[in-house]
């Protein structure tokens, strides 16, 4: 099994950015919505890539 690091938000969106193939991230949930945001909110991320 492979550990795994937890990456904030915003290195996140970062490392994202500097893939090649990402052409795009999609931030879904209460994350996504004024008013909805709690203190225990996650962020639900979808990452779109290129298809070769």
């Amino acid at each position: 099994m492979i550990a795994q690091q937890s990456l904030t938000y915003d290195a996140f969106v970062e490392l994202a950015a500097a893939g090649s193939a990402v052409v795009g991230l999609v931030l879904k949930g209460s994350q996504a919505h004024d008013g909805m945001i709690t203190p225990y909110a996650d962020h639900d991320l979808y990452v779109v890539i290129e298809r070769a």
